[in-house]
């Protein structure tokens, strides 16, 4: 099981902090809205996604903050995602070189993600049918 604090540690360690160091403190504070965001955003992705693997969408609506010892709701390709993306916000205003590089891996580890979705068939409305 993955919570969000799991995730909350891989972020500060993937930024080269020590997770005893007085700046956590900070990142601890602004990790559960920051995680909700995320989450919050990245929920529609995820239930195209489960939608695609046979398995049931998670919980409708993510609250504004979440806690931190509560399992990781997205499924689980959707950790290294996240985990960058918790980084870069978490650094953005310290290091803004290291916080593009991270967001610019959530964006690519995203991206990932939604190309390997497969295509859903439709069906096409005739709109101009004396044509």
């Amino acid at each position: 099981m993955i919570t969000y604090q799991n995730i909350l540690t891989s972020a500060i360690l993937m930024v080269c902090e020590d997770e005893s160091a007085e700046c956590c403190e900070d990142y601890g504070a602004r990790a559960p809205y920051l995680l909700a965001t995320v989450c919050n955003e990245c929920l529609p992705l995820d239930t195209r996604y489960r939608a695609t693997q046979g398995a049931s969408p998670a919980e409708k609506s993510i609250p504004c903050a979440v806690t931190m010892s509560e399992e990781f709701p997205l499924s689980s390709p959707f950790v290294p995602a996240v985990t960058y993306y918790l980084a870069a916000m978490l650094i953005l205003e310290e290091n803004e070189d290291l916080s593009d590089k991270l967001f610019s891996l959530y964006t690519d580890a995203i991206s990932t993600l939604q190309m390997q979705l497969p295509a859903k068939v439709e069906g096409i409305k005739n709109r101009y049918p004396g044509v």
